[in-house]
């Protein structure tokens, strides 16, 4: 009786969690669902009860490792967020999961009570149970399998909306669905190169720099408070085309790189992203060498990359073994060293950036602005997002126009022609319209338009033979999107425009206005219709304070 007692006294500690956000539920649904809630819950609950009365210690403990798992991982998100776990949180929980470090530095006692909780429903289900009948113990055995199928069934239906779960189980119904979006999503053979050519590359260099969580609204060439770029004066050597603040493909960094990567449209995002041909393969064909320069945290297949992808990609340079504060000047020299090196190549590439927690990435308090915030954790206190303003210029300042001054001063402006497009995987909100939160982007509900604010520069030397981007700039500055840049980046590689155009939409030379809208909830393979939140740039909060 005592361990029946400890069991069912931990699984019930752990399931308060739950029901603490019921009265958020009863808002978010209204009476009617809310009243659907309790019966739900009640039989996932009895199913987990199951599970902890099965005989077989291998498959109770299994059962035990995979609640625990879910509840872990559910509300490791909803502790950190403030807000309920959806399914599109938990895929990029799941597949950004290098940035854990990251997330611990911000989260850490929350994440740290979540995985208490998940012990503890291991611990709950897996404690050895009293004898039971026969009968009872095949019961136990087969619930738990039937629950789990039956959910992600219905989150298949559903395409993953569902409320009034406990957390353990939600994590395995995502982890299901997860299963056979991976599996059965949309797919196909990918396609080859079929864009003719009509003419040789424009330049011996195309770059094209993605940068990560550089806001466009936060820089010099965009707001009188912004913080350095680099890019704000002329170069000698160099032609620099501001387009504004533009509109990101999405407002996560995954969704937003993969789709750089593979041509997505607004209206055929995952078509694209599953069969199209990657940039390296254009590359590729147009005669260039293709570059990889990776300086985030993590491993090789970062951002969606696959094996199959990198077998396009002829050099691989990852810099892990430097310091990240010394990380993306370093990533500038490389450059430098490709772009002087007369041979023809397209280098794409991932700087450090700024991500959150800014911490170590740049020299902390020798910046211009001034005071900056002690980051801890994440806050809803405005008084912290208003000094972590200056954390993040004073983290832009050394990021972006240190790597630029490297890049402006190394090249030889008098050899073979380069263009070096800017650009970042999304923006960032500061909560300076709204209530203060903890989280900066890839939200899902309440999207801030910063979210979706981002830069785009191009800055062209040597003897490039660009299009002339300044007799649209009137109409394309804070106009731009980056689903303007694959077809931009063809068209510079020598493919033929028409065909360019029809395949995958104008390009930055085009004075065809763009909907200036970013995608929300853009799931690669569910086939789920994405949100769609429209940038004003006009209405985007821009810094006035100088340092």
């Amino acid at each position: 009786m005592k361990r029946l007692l400890l069991k069912f006294g931990l699984l019930g500690l752990v399931l308060c969690l739950d029901l603490v956000r019921w009265p958020g539920l009863w808002a978010e649904t209204g009476l009617l669902s809310f009243l659907r809630i309790p019966p739900v819950f009640a039989i996932l609950t009895l199913a987990m009860v199951a599970a902890a009365l099965v005989r077989s210690g291998v498959v109770r403990w299994a059962y035990a490792v995979v609640l625990g798992a879910g509840t872990t991982v559910i509300h490791g998100f909803q502790l950190s967020a403030g807000t309920s776990t959806t399914y599109f949180d938990f895929v990029t929980t799941v597949d950004a999961r290098s940035a854990l470090p990251d997330a611990m530095a911000l989260y850490g006692p929350a994440l740290a009570l979540a995985l208490a909780a998940g012990i503890v429903m291991a611990v709950a289900i897996g404690l050895k149970p009293p004898p039971v009948r026969r009968w009872t113990g095949r019961a136990a055995v087969v619930l738990p399998l039937v629950v789990a199928l039956g959910l992600t069934a219905f989150l298949v239906e559903r395409q993953g909306q569902i409320r009034g779960v406990p957390a353990g189980w939600k994590g395995v119904g995502f982890a299901g669905l997860y299963l056979i979006d991976r599996l059965h999503g949309i797919g196909g053979e990918r396609r080859a190169v079929e864009i003719a050519r009509s003419r040789p590359p424009i330049a011996d260099d195309i770059v094209l720099v993605v940068d990560e969580s550089v806001s466009a609204n936060y820089l010099d060439i965009n707001a009188p408070g912004g913080a350095r770029t680099g890019l704000a004066q002329p170069v000698p050597g160099w032609s620099i085309t501001n387009f504004g603040i533009a509109a990101a493909i999405t407002n996560c960094s995954m969704q937003s790189n993969v789709a750089l990567r593979f041509g997505a449209t607004r209206d055929a995002f995952q078509e694209n992203v599953a069969t199209a041909p990657s940039i390296w393969s254009y590359a590729q064909a147009a005669g260039m060498r293709t570059v990889y320069l990776y300086g985030q945290r993590g491993g090789e297949n970062e951002n969606y990359v696959t094996d199959d992808e990198r077998l396009d990609i002829d050099d691989q340079l990852y810099f892990r073994d430097v310091a990240l504060v010394d990380r993306d000047h370093r990533i500038a020299e490389e450059i430098v060293d490709r772009i002087n090196n007369s041979v023809p190549e397209f280098i794409l590439v991932n700087k450090l950036g700024t991500h959150f927690p800014l911490t170590g990435l740049y020299p902390a308090g020798e910046g211009p602005f001034r005071p900056e915030a002690e980051i801890e954790a994440l806050s809803k206190d405005a008084d912290f997002w208003r000094l972590y303003r200056n954390n993040y210029r004073n983290a832009i300042g050394w990021s972006v126009a240190g790597f630029f001054e490297r890049i402006f001063a190394g090249v030889d402006a008098n050899g073979p022609g380069a263009v070096v497009i800017y650009t970042s995987d999304h923006g960032q909100t500061f909560y300076e319209h709204e209530a203060p939160g903890n989280v900066t982007h890839c939200r899902v509900s309440d999207v801030a338009m910063e979210e979706g604010a981002v830069p785009l520069v191009i800055a062209t030397t040597g003897l490039a033979q660009v299009p002339d981007w300044s007799a649209v700039l009137p109409s394309r500055f804070d106009g731009s999107s980056q689903y303007q840049l694959f077809p931009t980046m063809l068209e510079l590689m020598g493919y033929d425009p028409a065909q360019v155009r029809s395949t995958y939409g104008p390009t930055l030379a085009s004075d065809e206005p763009d909907p200036m809208e970013f995608g929300v909830r853009m799931l690669l393979r569910l086939g789920e219709e994405p949100d769609w939140v429209r940038l004003v740039p006009d209405e985007v909060f821009r810094p006035q304070d100088a340092p």
